[in-house]
C-alpha cells in the first residue's frame, strides 16, 4: 500500500490527477485545506475519509510528524 502524507502533497497530487483511491483526513481538520481536499476530491468521485489523529499516525508510522 502507498501513501502520500501531508496535506499540501495530497492537494497537489489530487490537481495533477495523479490516480488515489482513498483520502483520509483528521476527523478535527477545518478551514480551507479541509474544503479544497473534499471539492478536489468529490469532483473526482475519490472517496474521504475522516478518521482519528491517532489512525493516521497508525497508518503512516509517523511518517508526517
Amino acid at each position: 500500500m502507498n501513501f502520500i502524507c501531508g496535506r499540501n502533497p495530497v492537494i497537489e497530487s489530487l490537481k495533477a490527477d495523479i490516480p488515489l483511491d482513498k483520502i483520509y483526513i483528521a476527523e478535527n481538520l477545518t478551514g480551507e485545506i479541509a474544503y479544497n481536499i473534499k471539492n478536489l476530491a468529490k469532483a473526482k468521485g475519490i472517496i474521504v475519509k475522516a478518521v482519528p489523529i491517532k489512525k493516521l499516525e497508525a497508518m503512516t508510522s509517523g511518517l508526517n510528524t
